[in-house]
C-alpha cells in the first residue's frame, strides 16, 4: 500500500484499497472504478479488441474535434465496430 500511495496508484488488492480509502476517503470513487474495471480483451473480445478500439478512439477524436457530435460519433463507431467484428 505504501508504494501504491506514494506513486498515486490505486492498489490492486481489495484489502489495500480498503486501507487507502480509510486513509483518504476522497479516493472512494477511484477505488470503486478500479474494482469494476475490466481488461481490454474481456468479454471474449480477444483479437477483435483492436477493431473495436480503433472505432472508439476515432469516435472520441471526432467528438473532440467537432467533426461529429458525441452521440453521432459513438453511434457511427458502434455500427462500424459491429460490422468489423462479424
Amino acid at each position: 500500500m505504501k508504494t501504491d500511495t506514494t506513486l498515486s496508484y490505486i492498489a490492486p488488492t481489495t484489502a489495500a484499497r480498503e486501507k487507502q480509502v480509510a486513509a483518504d476517503p476522497e479516493l472512494k470513487p477511484w477505488v470503486e472504478a478500479v474494482a469494476a474495471a475490466k481488461g481490454r480483451t474481456s468479454d471474449n473480445l480477444g483479437t477483435k479488441y483492436p477493431k473495436i478500439s480503433q472505432q472508439l478512439w476515432g469516435a472520441v477524436q471526432n467528438a473532440l474535434s467537432g467533426s461529429q457530435s458525441p452521440a453521432d460519433a459513438l453511434k457511427a463507431a458502434q455500427t462500424a465496430a459491429a460490422a468489423a467484428t462479424k
